[in-house]
């Protein structure tokens, strides 16, 4: 059954809008709040999550960027209603347990001036694994992203069949999720010059990448997909190298032991189609024989960085090793490998900034748009993947990829703001329609009861006030107390994020 779920990040600040770290205080603190069933999940002596029947909550990239992965919901009437009033007790719950150590956490996708620097990242990085590889093996530059980028990332469930035809059409729409929930254009203590600087974390992370395939996989590809196989064979393609694997089953950012399989240049595809393979640990040097399984082809998922990709698990015992290496080699197979083994099969938006109620949203808006602000995302999201089926390849064919990049230039650039010059290009014009277009699309396509969860980006759309626009407006309201690092911390502090309101039928 299609489902809806959703994961939210959530930047940390401490009373005087600095940002701030969680410790052990915090986590105990949420354990209880969330009862007897919560549990806590603990890497390298230290907890990192609570997980709960409703929900995981976590860190993300380090101790001062929360993230609350919240259990999917059946889709269709009421479905949206429901995430929404979760999201908003998660917001309690986390808000009651962050007070515990005097901290809170700020409206913005990004914290304004933690920077990136290598003190911060010592302090700040989680203790997984995955991002030891990642810096020290692989040369990425992890510590780009530990100023606390904040996405709100909406997950919708497909079948085998239609899901790449709907992945097409997330893609296609991505300049409107990052349009209109633009809300990061402050970086290391100024304005950046982006209305979401959050989105250009991917490109310069992995711009020092040992391998250059890994920054041909970020934010959009290089054309529409045409099959389930299209997908994976361009993600794996010859020439990519695969990630570090762990010798068996194991979570990407789990405290699972990784392995550089052969030289640590190996492509996934050469890795699927043999026997054992010797394979160095990351951590420790060691090597080992890895036999490749389904369950390492599970682990790789994550292997391209674009603003939607698939999401997937095999039901057990899954696929055998080879049956995967087939499919690779003539991707057509791989639409049946999927309908007789997927599990659950999703896609995951990676494009939507974090947007919180606060009181400079409450004090412009109303009820409905305030409700929405958090759930609107997912509501854009499920809209479209009911459209998908009968509309999304002819929307791809209006929107080719390369108008489409030029439009996700213009909407990390400048948001909605039309531009400084009169809009000569007509980018800016040409964005707000194409948002009205995906808005409209998606209503449609939305129980009646439903599409009130849309309140907030119609809000924006025909305002213009993003999170960004409001922020920055909100600085120069500030005057002289808005200048500068300190300046930039009080607004943090200012637009404290505090639970939406429930919705109107609530």
């Amino acid at each position: 059954m299609p489902s809806l779920g959703v994961e939210i990040e959530m930047p940390v600040i401490d009373d005087s809008g600095a940002t701030g770290m969680v410790d052990e205080r915090y986590f105990t603190a949420l354990q209880a709040r969330r009862g007897a069933d919560a549990r806590a999940e603990v890497l390298g002596a230290r907890t990192v999550a609570i997980s709960s029947p409703l929900a995981v909550n976590g860190v993300d990239n380090g101790w001062n960027l929360l993230e609350t992965a919240h259990a999917p919901v059946p889709a269709g009437r009421g479905g949206l209603t429901v995430l929404a009033r979760r999201m908003r007790d998660d917001m309690v719950d986390v808000g009651a347990a962050l007070a515990v150590q005097g901290l809170r956490l700020t409206s913005l996708a990004q914290h304004p001036t933690a920077g990136c620097g290598a003190e911060l990242y010592r302090r700040a990085v989680a203790p997984k694994p995955v991002y030891d590889y990642l810096t020290a093996r692989r040369g990425w530059t992890h510590a780009a992203g530990i100023d606390a980028k904040a996405q709100n990332g909406p997950t919708t469930g497909a079948q085998p069949d239609g899901a790449v035809t709907a992945l097409n059409l997330m893609l296609a729409a991505a300049p409107a999720f990052i349009a209109l929930f633009a809300n990061s254009p402050f970086e290391n203590g100024r304005r950046s010059g982006f209305m979401e600087t959050r989105m250009t974390l991917w490109p310069r992370m992995v711009a020092s990448s040992r391998f250059p395939s890994d920054g041909a996989r970020v934010g959009l590809p290089p054309r529409w997909f045409t099959s389930l196989g299209d997908y994976f064979a361009w993600t794996f393609a010859p020439g990519t190298v695969m990630q570090a694997v762990p010798a068996g089953s194991g979570s990407y950012k789990g405290s699972t032991a990784l392995f550089e399989p052969g030289d640590g240049r190996m492509n996934a595809m050469r890795f699927l189609s043999g026997g054992p393979v010797t394979s160095r640990a990351v951590e420790a040097g060691k090597r080992i024989l890895i036999t490749p399984t389904a369950a390492h082809f599970e682990f790789l998922q994550w292997s391209n960085f674009l603003d939607f990709r698939l999401r997937f698990a095999f039901a057990p015992p899954g696929p055998r090793a080879e049956q995967i290496s087939t499919a690779l080699a003539d991707p057509v197979r791989f639409l049946p490998l999927f309908r007789d083994h997927a599990s659950n099969l999703y896609i995951e938006n990676r494009c939507a900034g974090a947007t919180f109620a606060d009181a400079d949203l409450a004090a412009r808006a109303p009820h409905a748009v305030q409700a929405s602000c958090m759930i609107a995302p997912l509501a854009l999201q499920a809209g479209l993947m009911a459209a998908a089926p009968l509309e999304g390849a002819a929307f791809c064919a209006r929107w080719p990829v390369a108008r489409v990049a030029r439009l996700r230039t213009q909407a990390i650039r400048a948001g909605l703001t039309p531009d400084p010059s009169g809009d000569r290009s007509g980018l800016a014009t040409t964005l707000r329609a194409f948002c009205r277009e995906v808005l409209d699309l998606a209503r449609v396509n939305l129980p009646t009861a439903d599409q009130g969860h849309l309140a907030y980006a119609d809000w924006v759309l025909d305002t213009g006030l993003t999170g960004a626009q409001r922020a920055i407006d909100h600085r120069a309201e500030l005057g002289r107390a808005g200048e500068g690092a300190a300046g930039l911390q009080r607004l943090a502090r200012a637009r404290e994020a505090v639970p939406p309101p429930p919705p109107n039928d609530g």
